[in-house]
């Protein structure tokens, strides 16, 4: 065989290596929705997110959210469903401040909600008939923790604590919160009454709109005035040592909502402002006691200092107008063109340690009918090189000219038109672009693996020749050893004969000599 042959091999093997790093990442970059991925890039995760000091916390789940943006800065089992215990209670207040009841009309308490919250759990001791005003109830309920309070609010403002909780789960679901079902008002032990540090989070930040609800929740003490059954006043403190005067005070935090049971032990909610940023941070299943504060002082320590602030520009985008159909009529549906926008809320975070290379930034729109009234376009972030700890997809809220928006066959549009016919050939000529890409990789592979195909039956026919030159020569080895054996045989014959011949003639007398020994007639 020819010894060029392992460098032909050599060479069959680096040119699909070659072409295939060539043209896949080029043809995977143009497709946003990809989510194929090399082994490289495990290293490179790796490696990236080594390089943030990501907090190891011990509670079982724990959420840091940015209050105004809701972008989630760190997570750990962020959508585990948990029991919160009397974080619970965040849900009760904002519905009770959102129903438009006057925070001093008075509430009385009924024969059931005594009878109802045990005397082993935190209470405010309300006797039946006992009257006080709702906002002293509200201040019991987030300072005091009172199961009491929370069941007298339930059933002041919907008549009963089943009524109540039905608000409560149709908040969390209007406001996306997935994994949360609530089953009461105080968040006492419950199989079916669960949430998540992720839930908690939003509803939340939900809750921070609320003006009042953040006086009662950054309140450190609270004097509640006498009822007809409590003569004297009371003073109630909050529980977060975070925003007190403690060990464990926080620098910037001003509010927050402990709770505990002994099946989902320590849980937290509290809040912190450093720079003009607002995080809502949620730890759950906390222990012993101080850990919880522990945990949540680590994590908004890294959503604090390990992120900065990135305002989106118009040079971000991916592209900037945005074709859709405006329905005329029933059956007429007219063609128009707006341009997208970066807004002030058009703002994320970014870990500093990140670079431009570490992620990159999409606009996925689907066509759809009435889009003048409904139109909320996002732009999607996407974090290539971190740690499960922290999100990789972020929703930038973006703005538009939609009202504005050209319909086409309006004379005064003529630009416009020509833009939007521009970017439909843009787009267009992308899928045709990436529709050819492929093609010349699907041929490309097909061309080397008909050479190396041939190749194989050429080495094949190669190696067949050799074998068979190889018995052709072992044949003719052989017939020239019988042919030479069978010369050796007969040269011993002759010789043997010879011998034979000459030992006779010697031993022989001669016939003159021989005696008569015939009888004589």
């Amino acid at each position: 065989m020819n010894h060029s042959c392992p460098y032909r091999w050599i060479a069959a093997i680096l040119i699909p290596l070659i072409i295939t790093c060539t043209f896949l990442p080029a043809v995977y970059a143009d497709n946003s929705s990809s989510t194929s991925q090399s082994s490289s890039s495990s290293s490179e995760k790796e490696n990236s997110s080594s390089k943030i000091p990501i907090p190891n916390i011990n509670s079982q789940s724990g959420v840091v959210m940015d209050a105004d943006t809701g972008q989630v800065l760190y997570q750990k089992n962020g959508d585990k469903q948990m029991q919160p215990a009397s974080i619970t209670k965040i849900v009760t207040a904002i519905i009770a401040l959102e129903s438009g009841i006057p925070l001093d009309t008075k509430i009385t308490v009924s024969k059931n909600v005594v009878d109802s919250v045990p005397r082993s759990s935190t209470h405010i001791a309300l006797d039946v008939g006992e009257t006080l005003s709702l906002e002293d109830a509200l201040y019991a309920l987030m300072l005091q923790s009172a199961n009491d309070a929370a069941v007298c609010i339930a059933e002041h403002i919907a008549g009963s604590t089943e009524k109540f909780v039905e608000k409560m789960n149709e908040l969390a679901k209007q406001i996306g919160a997935v994994n949360t079902h609530f089953t009461n008002p105080h968040g006492l032990i419950d199989q079916k009454h669960y949430t998540s540090a992720y839930d908690m989070a939003l509803l939340t930040q939900y809750a921070l709109k609320n003006e009042e609800f953040v006086k009662i929740f950054s309140t450190i003490t609270y004097t509640a005035q006498p009822t007809n059954k409590q003569p004297e006043q009371r003073i109630w403190s909050n529980q977060n040592e975070m925003i007190k005067n403690t060990t464990y005070k926080y620098e910037g935090a001003f509010g927050g909502k402990l709770g505990y049971t002994e099946e989902a032990l320590y849980t937290i909610v509290t809040t912190a402002k450093r720079n003009g940023r607002t995080l809502i941070c949620v730890c759950m299943k906390s222990d012993p006691y101080v850990q919880q504060f522990q945990d949540a002082a680590a994590v908004l320590d890294f959503g604090f200092d390990q992120y900065k602030k990135v305002e989106m520009t118009a040079e971000d985008l991916p592209f900037r107008s945005v074709s859709f159909a405006v329905k005329a009529d029933e059956k007429v549906k007219m063609p128009a063109t707006a341009q997208i926008l970066t807004t002030a809320q058009s703002v994320y975070y970014l870990p500093k340690e990140l670079s431009k290379d570490d992620y990159e930034i999409t606009f996925n729109f689907t066509e759809k009918e009435n889009i003048l009234e409904n139109f909320s376009p996002m732009a999607t972030v996407t974090l290539k090189n971190v740690g499960e700890e922290i999100p990789s997809v972020i929703q930038v809220p973006l703005g538009t000219n939609i009202n504005n928006a050209v319909i086409e066959g309006d004379s005064s549009s003529s630009s416009s038109e020509s833009s939007a016919f521009m970017d439909s050939a843009k787009k267009v000529m992308g899928v045709l672009w990436n529709i050819l890409k492929w093609v010349l990789l699907v041929v490309i592979i097909l061309i080397i693996l008909l050479v190396l195909l041939r190749m194989w039956f050429v080495y094949q026919a190669r190696q067949k020749k050799k074998a068979r030159m190889e018995r052709e020569r072992r044949r003719k080895a052989m017939m020239r050893q019988r042919e030479q054996q069978v010369q050796a045989y007969w040269r011993k014959e002759e010789i043997r004969r010879q011998m034979r011949n000459s030992s006779g003639t010697s031993r022989r007398p001669p016939s003159s000599s021989r005696p008569n020994n015939r009888p004589r007639g």
